[in-house]
C-alpha cells in the first residue's frame, strides 16, 4: 500500500512538472536564448499588393541599402532559421554568422525607404516589414517666369507594377508645357547621329523626333516634316499612311492636330496646301504609330506598317511619345526600362496601357534615339548609363524668357542609405559619422556632405557586446570609450563590438 501511495505521489509531482513546462513554453518571450543565440522565427508571404516578411521581435535592427537593388536587415545577437522566396520583383533569402543575421532582400528595381513600411504587432510578439508590388512616384521641377507664371513642369516619374499582362516598369521624364505662347519651335537634323549643343544651337528644351536611316555613310530623316508651311521632308512613298502631330498657329493661339498622314508625293502635297488655306502650319511631324485620337484608341501598327510585317518597333524600348492628357494639357515624354539592358522599356501595348486616359498621342521614334534636354542639361537614364542615347534629329524649344525653378521636393539616394526622401528631412537615417549624399531635382545631381553626431547603439550586457551602425569606426570607439575592445565584427557600416 505504501509502494502504490509513493507511486502515484510521484505520478502526480511529474505531471506538475509537465504542466509547469507547457506553461513556461507557451507563455515564453518570441525570443529565446539557445546557449550563445538568440533564435528568431520568420515568415514570408504576399497578397496582390505587397510582399511581407514576418519575424518575432527582436532586441534590435537596422535596415539600410548595400547596392539600388538590394536591401538589408540587420539583426545583431540573433540567428534566423534559414528561409527563402523568390518573386518576379524580389529574391529574399537568410544570412548567419556567429554573431548576427541579415535578412537580404534584392530587388528587380531600387524601393525607396519610403515605401517600405514597418508594424509593430506587440500583442504577438511580432514585427512586420512589407514591401511594395506597385508604386508611383512624381517628382515635378517648377519653371517659373520672372512675373511668376507657371512656363513649363518637368515630371520625374518611376512607375511600377506587374499584373498579369498590364507589366510596367519604368522611369520617365515628362516636361508638360503650361503656356505655348512662351515658346518657339524648331526642326535640327544631322548627317550622324550626335548630341545636340546648347551653345550652337541655343535652345531651352528637346526631344528626339522622327525616323532616320542612312544612305552613302550619312543620316537623313525619312519622313514628313513642316515647319513655318514648309516642307522640309517628305515622306516615304511606298510606306502606308502613318500618324502625325500638328501645331497650327491661327489668331485665337496654338491648336494641335493628331492624325495619319497620306505618304503618296501628290497626296501630302495636297493634304498640305489644304490644311495651308485654313491654318497657319507652325509645325508638323510624322512619326508613329498614332496611339489616340480624341479619347479613343486608334493604334494599329500593322496599318502604319510597324508591326511584324514591317518595321516591327513592338517589342520593348525606350520610347518617346507626345500626348494631350485629359486636362488638355501637352506632354512631351521620354520613357526607359527599369534595368540595364539597352532594351528594356515598353512593348506598343505597354505604352498604349500605360497612356490609357490620353486625349490624343502619339509615338516618336524611340530606342537609342530616346533623349531629352532642359536648361544646358542632357537627362540620362537613371539606369542605362553606358549607353549613349542620341538622336539624328530633335524637335527644340526656343524661349526669350529668364526663368527660375523651384523643387518643392528632392528626390535623393546614397548607398549604403535611403533613397527617395525629401532632403531637408534625414531623420529617417542616423547613421553616424559622414556620407556623401547624392541629390536629384529632376534634371540634374549635385552632392552634399552629411554629418550626424549623434552615437545611437545598443549595449547586450550579457553578451559583453555593443551593436552600432557608424561610417566612423574610429571615432564611434572613441566615443564610446572601447579603444581597445577584444573584437569588432563588420558587416558594412554595422558593427558589433565585443569588451572584456
Amino acid at each position: 500500500m505504501n509502494l502504490l501511495n509513493k507511486k502515484l505521489l510521484a505520478s502526480k509531482f511529474l505531471f506538475s512538472i509537465f504542466v509547469i513546462i507547457l506553461f513556461l513554453v507557451y507563455n515564453s518571450p518570441a525570443i529565446t536564448k539557445i546557449g550563445d543565440f538568440y533564435k528568431l522565427n520568420m515568415d514570408f508571404f504576399y497578397d496582390s499588393e505587397k510582399i511581407y516578411i514576418q519575424t518575432d521581435t527582436p532586441l534590435t535592427y537596422k535596415i539600410f541599402y548595400t547596392s539600388p537593388n538590394e536591401v538589408n536587415i540587420f539583426f545583431p545577437f540573433v540567428e534566423i532559421y534559414d528561409n527563402q522566396i523568390e518573386h518576379s520583383f524580389y529574391k529574399i533569402k537568410t544570412f548567419n554568422n556567429h554573431y548576427y543575421s541579415v535578412i537580404k532582400v534584392n530587388t528587380f528595381y531600387p524601393i525607396p525607404y519610403e515605401l517600405i513600411s514597418f508594424e509593430n504587432d506587440e500583442e504577438n510578439g511580432k514585427i512586420v516589414i512589407s514591401f511594395p508590388l506597385e508604386y508611383k512616384i512624381v517628382n515635378t521641377l517648377y519653371f517659373y517666369t520672372p512675373d511668376n507664371r507657371v512656363m513649363a513642369k518637368l515630371h520625374y516619374k518611376i512607375f511600377l507594377r506587374e499584373f498579369l499582362k498590364n507589366k510596367i516598369n519604368i522611369f520617365s521624364y515628362n516636361m508638360q508645357i503650361q503656356d505655348f505662347n512662351l515658346f518657339n519651335i524648331r526642326f535640327i537634323q544631322n548627317e550622324n547621329k550626335e548630341d545636340l549643343d546648347f551653345i550652337k544651337d541655343g535652345f531651352w528644351f528637346a526631344i528626339n523626333g522622327t525616323y532616320f536611316a542612312k544612305f552613302n555613310n550619312k543620316y537623313s530623316t525619312v519622313a514628313a516634316v513642316v515647319y513655318d508651311n514648309r516642307i522640309l521632308s517628305y515622306p516615304v512613298e511606298h510606306r502606308p499612311p502613318r500618324g502625325f502631330w500638328g501645331v497650327l498657329k491661327n489668331e485665337d493661339g496654338y491648336s494641335f492636330l493628331f492624325d495619319r498622314l497620306p505618304n503618296l508625293r501628290k497626296d501630302f502635297e495636297n493634304f498640305i496646301n489644304s490644311l495651308k488655306r485654313e491654318h497657319n502650319i507652325y509645325f508638323l511631324i510624322q512619326a508613329g504609330p498614332l496611339i489616340h485620337r480624341d479619347f479613343s484608341f486608334v493604334m494599329d501598327p500593322d496599318l502604319e506598317a510597324f508591326g511584324t510585317k514591317g518595321n516591327n518597333i513592338i517589342e520593348p524600348a525606350p520610347r518617346t511619345v507626345i500626348y494631350i492628357d485629359k486636362n488638355n494639357n501637352v506632354n512631351f515624354e521620354t520613357i526607359y526600362g527599369v534595368g540595364v539592358k539597352r532594351k528594356s522599356g515598353l512593348t506598343l501595348y505597354e505604352l498604349a496601357s500605360y497612356l490609357y486616359d490620353s486625349k490624343d498621342s502619339i509615338n516618336l521614334d524611340g530606342g537609342s534615339s530616346t533623349c531629352m534636354y532642359v536648361a544646358n542639361k542632357k537627362l540620362e537614364p537613371l539606369f542605362q548609363k553606358n549607353f549613349p542615347f542620341k538622336s539624328q534629329n530633335y524637335i527644340v524649344f526656343y524661349t526669350d524668357k529668364d526663368f527660375y525653378t523651384v523643387s518643392p521636393r528632392n528626390l535623393y539616394y546614397y548607398f549604403p542609405g535611403i533613397f527617395g526622401i525629401d532632403h531637408n528631412n534625414l531623420s529617417q537615417d542616423k547613421t553616424f559619422g559622414t556620407k556623401y549624399v547624392t541629390f536629384f531635382d529632376g534634371y540634374q545631381k549635385y552632392q552634399k556632405v552629411i554629418y550626424n553626431d549623434s552615437l545611437e547603439y545598443f549595449d547586450n550586457k550579457d553578451k559583453k557586446m555593443v551593436f552600432i551602425q557608424t561610417n566612423d569606426i574610429e571615432l564611434s570607439l572613441e566615443k564610446l570609450n572601447l579603444k581597445n575592445p577584444k573584437n569588432v565584427v563588420k558587416y558594412y557600416n554595422c558593427y558589433i563590438i565585443q569588451y572584456e
